[in-house]
């Protein structure tokens, strides 16, 4: 097994009755799959080997309070004296293991021992959460797990909407994209803001340019589709030495 994103689409394919979503984002980092458990998630870590890296994924997830979760690692080899310990950290916390193995043109998926459901109760308040809150219908499809192609978000969503919108539309003004397209910002006045930020910026938002007619800014899509990037931390400016002095 060469790559992560082999043996998680390995893990997705035995589990796939089942609703799967994959590189799912929240507040405590990124699953690589999540699978709806009717109603409940259960959240796989996927990893090329059983080392410190993944345990302490699944560890967070635990602590942050989801239900079940289990990490899917290739069958180690039998002179891996490392394997044992693991495994019993592994059980202490109630998570799941999964071994997956290659067998000529096909995966062999076996869960070595089951992750223990956590009670909602034994958490404060403020654990009180479920990764199935931030699954969406996209994350079924937009990004395989382990791949490095990027995750689905809300802001690569909307750039998505606009671009098609351009397409479809011509050049339109800012004014027309926010009255015509549904935004994940929470009114007008910020999409318009934000939109007018990140636009212009061939990094952040490809195969969209700007085009000026007069006093008037317009914005177009290009044919050709283009891969979306994270919305990034806008810096706050610096005060000049002039200022500071004054």
């Amino acid at each position: 097994m060469q790559t992560e994103q082999e043996l998680a689409a390995a893990v997705v394919a035995h589990f796939a009755p089942l609703p799967i979503y994959q590189e799912v984002a929240a507040a405590h980092g990124v699953a690589d799959i999540v699978i709806d458990m009717g109603g409940r998630g259960w959240i796989i870590e996927t990893k090329l080997t059983l080392g410190l890296d993944v345990i302490g994924q699944a560890i967070r997830w635990k602590e942050q309070g989801a239900v079940a979760v289990s990490v899917a690692v290739p069958v180690p080899k039998a002179t891996n004296r490392t394997i044992w310990p693991a495994q019993k950290i592994l059980k202490r916390w109630g998570i799941g293991l999964i071994y997956v193995d290659r067998c000529l043109d096909s995966y062999a998926v076996r869960e070595v021992f089951p992750a223990v459901l956590s009670r909602q109760k034994r958490f404060r308040l403020r654990n009180r959460w479920e990764i199935l809150q931030h699954c969406r219908e996209e994350h079924k499809t937009f990004c395989p797990a382990g791949s490095k192609a990027g995750r689905w978000s809300t802001f690569k969503d909307t750039i998505i909407r606009v671009r098609q919108y351009l397409r479809q539309s011509g050049p339109r003004s800012m004014a027309q994209i926010v009255a015509d397209v549904r935004t994940h910002y929470a009114s007008t006045a910020v999409a318009r803001r934000c939109l007018a930020q990140w636009l212009p910026d061939p990094k952040v938002c490809p195969g969209i340019v700007v085009l000026k007619d007069g006093d008037r800014v317009l914005y177009a899509a290009e044919p050709e589709p283009e891969v979306v990037a994270d919305e990034p931390v806008a810096k706050a400016k610096r005060r000049s030495a002039r200022n500071k002095t004054s």
